[in-house]
């Protein structure tokens, strides 16, 4: 498989090899490209997990809103 990089993403794929002391950016490739692979639903689980938190937080800040905007209403009928 061939495949092109910009300057800005080899950088990157340099760093990232050296990071995790692999032999070479090859092997490094490989293995990251191989483990995805392996697991495709490691990923989506993952980005779903956060999905469903921030879904969370975001229903927790429509319920604060709307007990505020309540007791201002309430407040401007007194």
């Amino acid at each position: 498989m061939v495949f092109r990089l910009t300057q800005d993403e080899y950088r990157r794929l340099q760093k990232a090899c050296s990071s995790t002391g692999a032999r070479s950016i090859s092997d490094f490739t490989r293995k990251e490209l191989l483990d995805k692979a392996s697991s495709p639903a490691d990923g989506l689980h993952s980005r779903l997990t956060v999905f469903e938190r921030r879904l969370s937080e975001l229903q927790s800040a429509v319920r604060q809103i709307n007990s505020l905007l309540k007791r201002l209403a309430d407040s401007n009928q007194s």
